[in-house]
Parts: C-alpha cells; structure tokens; sequence
C-alpha cells in the first residue's frame, strides 16, 4: 500500500495561515488610514503607530462631551519624517469646510503640536502623515489632550437661541469656540435701571457686552449700549436705564475674538423704577394733575421726559416744585401753553436740588414736563407739585 504524501495538505494550510498573518499585520499596521477606521483616542492618552506605506494617513478620533480646546503633539518622529496634522470636525467627508487647523513641521524629524477650539458635543478627527509621502520602518508618538468649556447655556450663539434669564441673577458660562457670542434675553416687568456686570474672567479675556431691545429683528435702531473692557483679564460693567415691560438681548463675548477653557460670570442687576404714569414722555399723553395734590414718578431711562397737564378754570400765578430727587440728578423743568409752545423752563444749579419754577399760565390746559438736565436714568423717584401762588388779576 502506497503511503498517503501527508505534505501535499500540509502545503495549503501553511499557506493560508502565512496570508491571514500577514493580513492581520497588515490590518494592525494601517487599520486607521481611514474616516471610517478611525482609532479612538481619549484626552491624555499616548499612541504609537507607523507611517509603514508611502502616502499613508492615519485618522484618530476624539469624541467631544462639550465645547474645549485640543491640543495634539505629534512627536518621537523618525529623523526622515516630515510630520503633518490636521483637524477636522465631526462632519469630515460630507463637505470641504470640515478641516478646522493643519500644521507641518519645518523640518524633518522634528516634533510637532496643534492648538485649537472646538465646538461641542461632538467628535474631532485628527490625521497624522508625513508632508512629503515618505514611508518609515520606525514608529512616533501621539498625544491628544482637551480642555472642556461646559457651558450648560449652550447653545446660545444665535438671537434666537438667547439664554432666558431674570433680573438679579447671575450665570456662569464660557466663550468657547472662538468667535463665540452669548446671548441672553431679560424681560422686565417695569422701567428700571440695569447693571451688567462681567467678572471672573480667564486672564487673556477682553470681554466685550451688546445690549438691545427686543426689537432687535424688526429695524437697525435696536442697539441701546455697548462696552469693551480697556484690557484683558479685567471686569467690566455696563449700566443703562431700560424702559418697561419689555425683553431685552444681552451679548457677551470676547472682544480679541479668542475661546476659553476658563468660564466668566455674568450679573444681570436690576434696580425698578415702577413709574405708574408711563408712558407719558409725549404731550400726547400727558398724566394730568391738580392743584396741590403731589405726584410722585421716576425719570428712567435715560432722556426721559415726564409729562403733564394741568387745567386752570382762570388765569394764575402757579409754583411747579421738583423735590425729593435722588442725588445724582439735576431737574428741569420746561412748561407749554395749549398750542404746544414753550413759553419758561429752568434747571437745578446742582444734582440733588429741589427746583421751583414759578410762572403765570391762561385759563384751560398747559402742559409741563419733568427729565434730568444731564439726561441720566434714576431708580429712585421725585415728588411734583403744583400750587396757586396768586390770581393775574390779583398780582396787578
């Protein structure tokens, strides 16, 4: 009997076994050189890997809980290894705008890092080559490192997505990515004076605070204030009277354009000026008063102008008393007769003054009007009072 020649099996076997080795090391060697292949990678975390063919790229994934900054290092490069990286945000491969940075080494064999912004949640692609195609038998080294920016506001870079808020709190959130604006909306329930106050900022901050009203979509005159900070790291505050009820949008952002891993603190302070006559900042709607029946109202915002009206059945000599006013404020005081003409006026000498102006007026309906002569807002409010000093005919 013939003996069976066991080689000829054996043969095959070693064959496929050889192929689905050098497969899987093949695998191993260039199993990211794709989007879909991507290696994920976790901050802190160090790989070793090989540029092994000419041309290769190798794709890493870093998966994004919020907004931060990256930073990757690509170093421990062979000494014929011209690094390359790139980052790119989680919409690689669906359009041209994807790639967020890129960097090359200037010479070969030398390390290289990458810095950048990212919004979030989400995930960042990172690609490592070498910039002139080269391949390399010898590994090097990335590191991938992230610092969060978890603001809980967010989104809120948009008009419309602003942050709801309430007068008197305070909010902690982060500029970040770069360019970013956070908007916020305030609604008040009355006129009143607010203070925005920006402070806690990261050192290399210059923050930077638009107010509007709520007709910020409607026309171009929407804007009622804005300020930038004089230099990086430093609080800053802006004040405006606002007229009421009515919203608001806040913006907050950096002025230098530049993203933070630090978080700012933003006060909406808000002092009410409850004036129950508003709106009467026009003869049209003029709050009508009496003889020696005081009235007490507020001047805000600012430029404010309180008119009113006053009916006199005869001629006389009348007293218009201004007291009780906060101590930043000079009062003026200016009076129309019927037809609307300007027939006196006067201002405090000094803030903080009681003002008197006398004047004899026609028989039916003149007008005055009350308002700060520096046109400043006040949350605290002034007395008016209107007295008969005598009749015309009995001052002759």
């Amino acid at each position: 009997m013939k003996e069976p020649n066991r080689f000829k099996w054996m043969i095959p076997v070693l064959f496929i076994f050889v192929l689905s080795a050098s497969c899987a090391l093949g695998q191993g060697q260039s199993g990211n050189n794709l989007p879909g292949d991507a290696l994920q990678v976790q901050p802190g975390q160090a790989v070793q890997d090989s540029i092994s063919k000419a041309g290769e790229t190798h794709y890493f994934l870093l998966p994004m809980d919020t907004s931060g900054i990256v930073s990757i290092s690509v170093d421990g490069v062979p000494g014929d290894m011209k690094p390359h990286i790139t980052l790119n945000n989680e919409y690689f491969g669906l359009w041209g705008s994807a790639i967020q940075a890129d960097k090359t080494a200037t010479n070969a064999g030398d390390s290289l890092s990458l810095e950048k912004d990212m919004p979030g949640p989400g995930g960042c692609y990172i690609t490592v080559s070498d910039a002139d195609g080269k391949a390399h038998s010898s590994s090097y080294s990335l590191k991938v490192d992230f610092r969060p920016a978890p603001d809980a506001n967010e989104p809120n870079n948009l008009p419309g997505e602003a942050t709801i808020v309430k007068p008197n709190q305070a909010v902690k959130a982060y500029i970040c990515p770069s360019s970013d604006i956070d908007y916020y909306r305030l609604d008040v329930n009355t006129s009143g004076i607010l203070a925005l106050k920006v402070d806690d900022v990261p050192e290399d901050m210059k923050p930077y605070i638009k107010l509007r009203n709520e007709y910020y979509f409607l026309w171009g005159n929407s804007e009622i204030g804005d300020k930038t900070a004089t230099n990086a790291g430093e609080p800053l505050t802006l004040e405006k009277g606002l007229l009421g009820p009515r919203g608001y949008l806040i913006a907050v952002s950096d002025a230098d354009g530049k993203a933070h891993s630090d978080s700012y603190t933003l006060t909406f302070a808000f002092e009410p000026a409850p004036d129950n006559y508003e709106p009467n900042n026009d003869i049209g709607d003029a709050t009508e008063v009496k003889l020696d029946q005081p009235v007490t109202a507020y001047i805000c915002p600012g430029d404010d102008k309180d008119f009113y009206k006053l009916y006199m059945n005869s001629p006389g000599v009348v007293a218009i008393k201004v007291d009780g006013v906060s101590e930043d404020m000079r009062p003026y005081l200016m009076i129309r007769d019927k037809n609307n003409r300007q027939i006196a006026d006067k201002g405090a000498t000094n803030p903080g003054d009681t003002l008197i102006l006398e004047k004899d007026l026609e028989a039916g309906w003149n007008y005055f009007a009350v308002s700060d002569a520096d046109g400043k807002a006040h949350s605290e409010p002034y007395t008016i009072d209107v007295s008969l000093k005598a009749s015309v005919e009995g001052t002759k």
